[in-house]
C-alpha cells in the first residue's frame, strides 16, 4: 500500500508542477525515461498523460532521428515501422500516438544519426566489456588473496570479504551485447558502487592497472556524452522557436545535474522543466556525473 501511495503522491505532485509551469507559460519541458520496468518500479505516470498535461505542440523522441515524423495519422521515417509495432523500447511513438491524434500535434525524432553514434562509440572506445573484464580480473584476485591471506591484515581482510560481497553480489547483473552506450552506463553504476567503496584495499593488494583503467573508461564516456548532448541539443534548438510548446522525451541521464544538455540550453537561454516519469531517475536527476577516482593516474594504454 505504502508503494502505491508513494507513487500517487509522486503522480499528483509531478501533475501540479506541470500545470504551474503551462500556467506560467513555460514552451519547453524535458522528461526523462527508462523502458518500463527496468529498474523493478513501474512508471507512476506515463508519457500519454503527461502529453495531456503539457499540451505541446510538439513532442520530440530521443531514439529516433529527425526524419522520422508523425502528424495527423501520417508516419515518416523509422516512425512507419512503429505505429503497430509493440517491440520498441522508451520512448516510441505507440506511447504518445493518440495523445498525439487527440492535440492535433507533430511528433518527431531528435537522435543523432546512427552512422554518426557509430563512429562516437569507436572513437570512444566505449564498450561494457571494459567493465567486465574489470570486474573479471578484481574477481579472480580476490580469490586469490582468499587463498592466501597470510599477508593480510584483519582490518584488511574485513574489507577485502567486503569488496568480495560486493562482486558476488553484483557481477552477474553486469550487461553486454545489447545496446553499447545503454550498458556501459548500466555497467558503470553497478562497477561504481563496487569499487569506488573499495578504492584503498583495491590501490593496496589489487593490479595497479584497475583504478586508471576504471577512470578511462569514466572519462570516455563522459567525452562521448558531451558530443551526444550537443548532437541532442542541437537537433532539440532546430523545432524549438520560443512560441511552440515542446515536450521532450528522453534518456533521464541527459537530465542530470550537471549533464551537457542542460548546460546547452542555458547558456542558449531556452528556459525549461525537467522531470521523469520514475522516482529512481527523478532522484537521479540531483546526482552529479560519474567522478574519476582520486590517487590514480590515467593508464598508459
Amino acid at each position: 500500500m505504502k508503494q502505491v501511495l508513494d507513487a500517487t503522491v509522486a503522480r499528483n505532485q509531478l501533475i501540479e508542477r506541470i500545470r504551474v509551469a503551462v500556467s506560467r507559460d513555460k514552451k519547453l519541458f524535458l522528461c526523462g525515461v527508462e523502458p518500463e520496468d527496468f529498474i523493478g518500479v513501474r512508471r507512476y505516470i506515463e508519457m500519454e498523460q503527461i502529453a495531456y498535461e503539457v499540451k505541446p505542440e510538439v513532442i520530440l523522441l530521443e531514439g529516433d532521428t529527425p526524419d522520422a515524423r508523425y502528424y495527423a495519422g501520417k508516419a515518416e521515417g523509422a516512425f512507419c515501422r512503429q505505429i503497430n509495432d509493440p517491440r520498441w523500447e522508451s520512448p516510441s511513438l505507440r506511447e504518445v500516438k493518440e495523445a498525439a491524434d487527440d492535440l492535433g500535434c507533430l511528433v518527431a525524432g531528435i537522435d543523432i544519426d546512427e552512422s554518426k553514434r557509430k563512429k562516437l562509440i569507436k572513437k570512444r572506445d566505449i564498450r561494457p566489456g571494459r567493465l567486465t573484464k574489470t570486474c573479471e580480473r578484481l574477481n579472480k584476485r580476490s580469490e586469490d588473496l582468499h587463498a592466501d591471506s597470510n599477508n593480510v591484515s584483519d582490518r584488511d581482510y574485513k574489507e577485502l570479504q567486503s569488496l568480495s560481497d560486493a562482486l558476488i553480489d553484483n557481477n552477474y547483473k553486469l550487461k553486454t551485447g545489447g545496446n553499447p552506450v545503454i550498458d556501459s552506463y548500466h555497467n558503470l553504476e553497478i562497477m561504481s558502487g563496487i569499487i569506488k567503496p573499495h578504492a584503498h584495499i583495491i590501490l593496496k593488494y589489487f593490479s595497479k592497472k584497475i583504478l586508471p583503467e576504471f577512470n578511462d573508461f569514466v572519462r570516455d564516456l563522459d567525452a562521448y556524452a558531451k558530443q551526444a548532448d550537443l548532437r541532442l541539443f542541437e537537433n532539440i534548438k532546430k523545432q524549438y522557436t520560443g512560441k511552440q510548446r515542446v515536450l521532450c522525451f528522453l534518456n533521464y541521464r541527459h537530465l542530470a545535474k550537471d549533464a551537457y544538455l542542460p548546460q546547452h540550453l542555458r547558456k542558449r537561454n531556452m528556459p525549461f522543466m525537467s522531470f521523469t516519469n520514475y522516482g529512481y531517475a527523478q532522484a537521479a536527476l540531483e546526482e552529479s556525473k560519474f567522478r574519476v577516482l582520486p590517487g590514480s593516474k590515467p593508464s598508459a594504454g
